[in-house]
């Protein structure tokens, strides 16, 4: 009976070591529960920020392609209106070509047509002649 009793303490000191394992796991679970929920938490937060930013991301795009959309529309309305400018311009002006930069030909003295450039303005940046300040009496 000896070997039976025996075998009977080791298994009892296992189930020991086993429930004491047991509370010995439970117990750091315990401590280290509030660690989780916060990294959670904080998970949760990460997630939900990315997701923000991706939107954001998505938002930006389609208000930038959408710019350029319009942009390209509004470009190629002016350019309608130019090549629609330039045919009225021939129409009616038949005798005057238009060149780029406002320089315009002259044909109409029945000559070689001769380039009309625009002149200079006139620089009025002189120093102030006084005709028009009272003058300082002397006493």
């Amino acid at each position: 009976m000896q070997v039976g009793l025996r075998g009977v303490r080791v298994i009892i000191s296992h189930i020991a070591v086993l429930l004491l394992g047991t509370l010995v796991g439970a117990a750091m679970m315990r401590l280290a529960g509030g660690q989780l929920r916060q990294q959670k938490k904080a998970r949760l937060v990460l997630k939900q920020q990315q997701e923000r930013l991706e939107h954001c991301h998505r938002e930006l795009a389609a208000h930038f392609s959408k710019n350029i959309a319009l942009l390209e529309q509004l470009t190629e309305e002016y350019r309608g209106l130019y090549q629609q400018l330039l045919a009225n311009n021939q129409t009616l002006l038949p005798e005057q070509r238009s060149y780029p930069h406002n320089i315009s030909v002259d044909t109409t003295n029945g000559r070689e047509p001769t380039l009309i450039k625009a002149e200079a303005p006139y620089d009025y940046s002189e120093p102030a002649s006084n005709l028009l300040r009272p003058k300082a009496q002397k006493s």
